[in-house]
């Protein structure tokens, strides 16, 4: 399980204010919510 801790690679960039940051639990969720804000 995927876990964001403080420090950690992509914690800076999930929190940033100008970044809206998404969880998935598989990759039809990536794709799903490409989907969306894309097409």
């Amino acid at each position: 399980i995927f876990t964001l801790l403080k420090g950690g690679n992509d914690y800076e960039l999930f929190c940033d204010k100008r970044v809206k940051g998404y969880k998935v639990k598989n990759p039809n969720d990536t794709v799903k919510i490409l989907r969306e804000n894309f097409l």
